[in-house]
């Protein structure tokens, strides 16, 4: 099984940008493809989960 890193960016407004998450995933060597950037406004919202599950899966 070979190694592969996610990465996870999330704002919780529209208003917020996530440029500075970004870059700081990419500068880890999350690679962009396997990040996700959540915009939501609901703290308990489980969509992220969703979203990330079907990343990893499609690798």
């Amino acid at each position: 099984m070979d190694n592969r890193i996610y990465g996870y960016a999330r704002v919780s407004t529209r208003e917020q940008n996530e440029d500075r998450q970004l870059e700081a995933l990419i500068k880890f060597g999350v690679p962009e493809q396997n990040i996700i950037i959540d915009k939501s406004s609901c703290k308990d919202s489980n969509d992220y989960l969703v979203k990330f599950g079907r990343l990893v899966l499609q690798q």
